[in-house]
């Protein structure tokens, strides 16, 4: 009788401590890094963590941008992007993404032209008047030829309070600006496209007018990201520009969202309204901008016939037809 009880006590508490064993036998702790990107500035120090398994190594893919010790510790040293990658004693690999900022460099730039064609602008808006500018259809606004004044330009309209086309949508639903003489030929351009190819077009968020605060922001972004951007844009082209080379800033300036049908509508027929796609990548040496194919600026019909049927930009036009500087 004993031996049964004895036999009757045992495998009752096995089977009581069966489901916590099948459960904590079962239960496999899941490994993550703490963080998968870090935004940081130079000089910065920290650690990325690797929990639920141990690490037996660390590695960063750039170290001219940060080094990692046998620890972990990560310091950065410039401006940019690199890859922090961590291996496991599992055997797998876990990366976070690290972007580092010189944003002191970026805000104390200022204007400089070298000999070389090298340009860096990027002046404060402190340290610009407050006032309107005169602009016109085909100013010439580049890297070299620059609005030194912040404030509006003249003649800028709401185009939620404009008579254009209802073909045209825009992101900026209340805050969308453009030249006012632009209303017209851009309404019967889109309302062409629409009857030819029922091609759609919308303008981007921040696409039309844009206030010198708004470019500077884009640009001293860049600048945090790579202080060198923009140094030589004429053989290493760029896609954002300093706040006083921004043709946005005239509002005669315009980013579309279209289909690809539609931007090639564009380039082909935006002539006869006065527009021209501003920037082609094979012309970069002459604008420092990389090929923007929804980027469409209006000139005027002249100007953009010329444009368009002799196959130069608007820098070849001014050295061919008017070689004037504005500044």
């Amino acid at each position: 009788m004993r031996v049964f009880k004895r036999f009757v006590f045992f495998w009752g508490i096995c089977i009581l401590l069966l489901p916590v064993v099948n459960v904590s036998a079962g239960k496999t702790k899941k490994a993550y890094i703490t963080s998968t990107i870090k935004n940081c500035e130079i000089g910065d120090k920290f650690y990325v963590k690797l929990k639920g398994t141990k690490a037996v190594s660390y590695e960063i893919k750039d170290e001219t941008v940060a080094t990692v010790n046998e620890k972990g510790k990560v310091k950065t040293k410039r401006a940019g992007k690199t890859k922090l990658v961590i291996t496991g004693e599992n055997g797998k690999k876990y990366t976070c993404k690290i972007n580092v900022y010189d944003t002191k460099r970026a805000e104390d730039q200022i204007t400089v032209e070298t000999e070389s064609s090298k340009v860096t602008a990027n002046i404060k808006d402190t340290e610009v008047p407050r006032e309107s500018y005169k602009v016109k259809p085909g100013m010439l606004v580049n890297f070299t030829h620059i609005i030194k004044k912040s404030g509006n330009p003249e003649g800028l309209v709401y185009l939620s309070k404009s008579n254009i086309t209802d073909k045209l949508t825009w992101r900026d639903t209340d805050t969308c600006k453009l030249q006012k003489e632009v209303i017209k030929p851009l309404s019967e351009m889109i309302d062409a496209a629409y009857k030819e190819g029922k091609f759609k077009y919308s303008i981007i968020s921040g696409g039309g007018y844009r206030a010198f605060e708004t470019q500077y922001r884009y640009w001293q972004r860049r600048m945090g990201m790579n202080p060198a951007y923009g140094d030589d844009p004429y053989h290493n082209g760029v896609i954002c520009v300093p706040a006083v080379s921004s043709e946005h800033r005239t509002g005669y300036a315009i980013d579309f969202d279209a289909t690809d049908a539609g931007f090639a509508w564009l380039e082909k027929n935006s002539y006869k309204y006065g527009f021209i796609k501003r920037y082609y990548g094979t012309k970069t040496i002459f604008t420092g901008v990389m090929d923007e194919p929804y980027h469409f600026t209006y000139v005027g019909k002249s100007v953009a016939a010329t444009c368009y049927l002799e196959g130069i930009c608007l820098e070849e036009y001014y050295e061919k037809y008017v070689n004037v500087e504005y500044n």
